[in-house]
């Protein structure tokens, strides 16, 4: 059975600095990477209960999670518990898309651009009906990257973000989402100002 672990800080940290500067991030992850304070991260994971803390930490190895309870309800309501009662917005990488690609458009995938980078931006209010969540949340596999950011977004899909509005993001960040154990499940890395 799954249960939530709450993971040595000094070998997640490593591990997820080492994520967000991998050459298939994104520059919002660089951005991240160069901003966030690890001495305030919690690291939570959602695995089976019977697989040993030193397995937990390889993080690229699967067959550390059953099918039920299944991850996406615990990581909902992890993004559900950082973003009650205040203004965030999730804002997830996808490496494996251009913004020339058709089905952003076709899907009304809610997609912003940075140069050739395709980002997903929702409002953490309206996350249970954007349609497109699952894919949103797909945990492509060698690596996943997601973001919690407190206050207003102000983008709309389509739009061009720069540099200036990522370093300002960072700054807001209140929870990571890294995909682990080759796409089985999610790490959440919450921080103790964020709730």
């Amino acid at each position: 059975m799954n249960t939530e672990r709450i993971l040595p800080p000094d070998q997640a940290t490593c591990w997820a600095h080492a994520s967000l500067v991998d050459p298939l991030a994104l520059s919002f992850s660089r951005h991240v990477a160069a901003n966030v304070d690890w001495t305030k991260a919690i690291f939570r994971v959602f695995a089976e209960e019977s697989v040993s803390d030193d397995a937990l930490l390889k993080f690229e190895t699967g067959s550390k999670v059953s099918p039920e309870p299944h991850p996406d309800g615990w990581l909902d309501e992890r993004i559900k518990s950082v973003g009650a009662g205040r203004s965030a917005f999730l804002i997830a990488e996808d490496w494996t898309v251009r913004p020339q690609h058709s089905f952003l458009t076709a899907r009304a995938m809610p997609a912003v651009f940075h140069n050739e980078e395709v980002y997903y931006v929702v409002r953490l209010q309206e996350v249970a009906h954007e349609m497109n969540w699952r894919r949103i949340l797909s945990n492509t596999v060698p690596l996943f990257h997601a973001f919690v950011i407190g206050g207003e977004c102000g983008v709309s899909p389509r739009d061009t973000i720069g540099q200036l509005l990522m370093e300002k993001w960072s700054k807001q960040l209140q929870m990571i989402i890294f995909g682990v154990f080759d796409g089985e499940t999610y790490l959440v890395s919450s921080f103790s100002d964020s709730g």
